[in-house]
């Protein structure tokens, strides 16, 4: 697999947040390696910028279980966001 792309966006990432990730989980200066940069995600895969496959395993921890980009599941947020975009006072949701 090639991760050119990735390595020279974790080196850019390194420069504006410490440790060039958003977590302390994936801090991989710990660990040796480089972060994959996710592009884009569907089903049960998700795509890193050098255009690799990966199987998602993690799943978000239990919020992505219908996969990523589920069509009902996007259905219901676009037919929801048309009417309910950043309510912010008591709702009946």
């Amino acid at each position: 697999m090639l991760y050119q792309r990735s390595s020279a966006l974790f080196k850019e990432a390194q420069k504006v947040i410490p440790g060039g990730v958003n977590s302390p989980v994936r801090a991989f200066s710990a660990v040796g390696g480089t972060p994959i940069f996710a592009k884009s995600a569907k089903g049960a895969y998700v795509y890193d910028e050098d255009g690799n496959r990966f199987i998602d395993y993690i799943n978000s921890w239990g919020p992505m279980l219908l996969g990523h980009a589920f069509p009902p599941v996007v259905d219901a947020v676009i037919e929801k966001s048309k009417t309910r975009n950043f309510i912010w006072d008591a709702n009946s949701y």
